[in-house]
């Protein structure tokens, strides 16, 4: 297996596994008497959970298709590949960005309340540093499309979807026989 594309693999192996760790401590111990941990603040809550979820779904598929593309077997050029990688990277960039800072400054006016569990504030501290490395892998992720962008899909198994053939040389025998 080519070194580019076990890379890319294992990137969005972690960035799979983080985005477990944040929506599901985030589903799990996020909230106290009905209440959100952060700051009493839902929409923190919901939007800690929906980054969660869309980073899983797009790191998952793009895992998928990873695997796919380095067999051959997805109908997409490596050029068309590498741009919608390094789009969806780079929103998901943006958003685990924006989801770290908005839930880090909400846990900082909450730390001093009393009434959460030590699990709840675990959880919440692990959610809000498990975004933080997202934020890492996904700017990877993102620097590794651009590069493969750069160098025209081919990167990390790009190059097997592009299909290249070698026109038969018709007159190969007769080039033979006449030297």
């Amino acid at each position: 297996m080519e070194a580019k594309l076990l890379f890319s693999l294992i990137v969005r192996a972690c960035l799979i596994v983080c985005c477990i760790i944040v929506f599901g401590a985030i589903a799990d111990q996020g909230k106290y008497y009905g209440h959100s941990v952060f700051n009493d603040k839902m929409a923190a809550h919901d939007y800690g959970i929906a980054v969660g979820v869309i980073g899983f779904v797009c790191a998952l598929a793009f895992l998928a298709m990873d695997l796919l593309l380095s067999r051959g077997s997805l109908p997409l050029s490596g050029t068309l590949y590498a741009t919608i990688d390094l789009g969806v990277s780079a929103f998901n960039t943006l958003l685990t960005f924006i989801a770290f800072c908005y839930l880090a400054d909400e846990w900082r006016r909450t730390e001093g309340k009393s009434g959460l569990s030590t699990s709840q504030k675990n959880a919440v501290q692990a959610s809000i540093a498990f975004l933080f490395f997202s934020t890492i892998l996904w700017t990877t992720s993102c620097i590794l499309a651009f590069k493969a962008r750069r160098e025209g899909g081919h990167h990390s198994g790009y190059e097997s979807a592009e299909i290249h053939h070698e026109p038969p040389n018709q007159y190969a025998s007769f080039i033979d026989d006449h030297k």
